[in-house]
C-alpha cells in the first residue's frame, strides 16, 4: 500500500462517518481539527529573516481556512529567538490571516520562554499571547494547554510551575468527574520520544518527573497527546495515551517534509493523518 493510500484511510473513514451522521460539520457532530507545530520563524536563517516560514505558514492557514476545522493548535516555538519583537509580529500577522470564525489556541515552547524561563520571559510571553497553559472544550473534545518549558526546567520559575502544577490536578479531576468528552493535552515538547525510561536530553521532558504526569494523565483518562518540538514525527504510547509527535510547519529536522496533522473526532475515536504542505486535501466534505 503507497503512503499516500494509507494517509486516505482515516480520511474515508472520518467521510463515512460525517455521511451518515451529519450532513455538517458540527460541534456536537464528527469533525476535525488542525494541529500545526513549530512554525518558528527565523529557524531557516539563524533569526535573520523568515521569508520561508511566512510562505509555509501561509500555506497553512490558507489550508485551515479552505477546509473550516472546529479549531487549530499551534504546539509551540511560534519563533526562533526568544522575545525577537520583529518575529513575533511577522508571526502574529501571519496567524492572525487565520479566519476568526476558527479557534485558534497557542501555547510556548522552549524557543519561546527560554530553554530555561524566567519570570521576565513568561511576562513576555503573555503580554503578545495571553494565557501559557489553560483548557478549552470544543466539540468532544476537552482540551488542556500546558506550558512544557516550565516541566522542563522551572530552576528560575519554580512557584509558576507550582501554579501549573496545581492547576494540571484540578483539571484532571474535573475530567475524572465529568467523562464524556475526549480528554487531549496539547505541548510543546514531548514527555518521550521512544521510551519511557529513555536518557533525559534536549528532545524529552525529565525523566525524573516524566512517569508521574504520565500517570495521572492515564488514570483521569487522558486518551492523547499532542507535541512537537523534534522537528519529525513520532508516536509512543504510555498505559493508553497515545502521545503523536507533529512535524514543523517551518524546517524540518528529520526526513519528514514540513507539514500539518488533521486530527478526525467522533464520539467514540481520534483518527490522525499528517500531511506535508503540499499534498493537504482541498476539500474534507463528503461527496453530495
Amino acid at each position: 500500500m503507497s503512503i499516500r493510500s494509507q494517509r486516505l484511510l482515516p480520511l474515508l473513514a472520518f467521510l463515512a462517518i460525517v455521511s451518515t451522521s451529519c450532513p455538517e460539520q458540527g460541534r456536537n457532530d464528527a469533525f476535525f481539527f488542525m494541529v500545526f507545530a513549530d512554525p518558528q520563524f527565523g529557524i531557516t536563517s539563524g533569526g535573520a529573516e523568515w521569508v520561508q516560514e511566512e510562505i509555509n505558514l501561509g500555506k497553512a492557514v490558507d489550508a485551515a481556512n479552505r477546509l473550516r476545522p472546529a479549531f487549530v493548535v499551534v504546539c509551540g516555538d511560534l519563533t526562533h529567538l526568544t522575545g525577537d519583537s520583529a518575529a513575533i509580529d511577522a508571526y502574529t500577522r501571519a496567524i492572525r490571516r487565520l479566519d476568526a470564525a476558527i479557534p485558534l489556541y497557542e501555547l510556548p515552547g522552549n524557543h519561546d520562554v527560554g530553554n530555561i524561563p524566567t519570570d521576565a520571559s513568561l511576562a513576555a510571553y503573555r503580554a503578545v499571547f495571553g494565557k501559557d497553559y489553560y483548557a478549552f472544550r470544543n466539540g468532544f473534545v476537552h482540551g488542556i494547554v500546558l506550558n512544557a518549558p516550565l516541566i522542563k526546567d522551572s530552576t528560575l520559575v519554580r512557584e509558576e510551575r507550582e501554579r501549573q502544577d496545581a492547576w494540571l490536578r484540578r483539571e484532571l479531576e474535573t475530567i475524572r468527574r465529568h467523562p464524556g468528552r475526549h480528554a487531549i493535552v496539547f505541548q510543546h515538547q514531548p514527555w518521550f520520544v521512544d521510551s519511557l525510561h529513555e536518557a533525559d536530553g534536549y528532545e524529552n521532558l525529565p525523566q525524573s518527573t516524566r512517569e508521574r504526569y504520565l500517570k495521572s494523565f492515564a488514570d483521569a483518562g487522558v486518551s492523547h497527546v499532542f507535541s512537537g518540538h523534534l522537528h519529525r514525527n513520532a508516536r509512543s504510547t504510555y498505559e493508553g495515551v497515545t502521545m503523536i509527535t507533529t512535524g514543523p510547519v517551518s524546517m524540518q529536522l528529520g526526513n519528514d517534509p514540513t507539514g500539518v496533522r488533521i486530527v478526525f473526532v467522533d464520539h467514540d475515536s481520534l483518527k490522525d493523518v499528517y500531511y506535508p504542505l503540499n499534498e493537504i486535501p482541498e476539500d474534507l466534505k463528503p461527496a453530495r
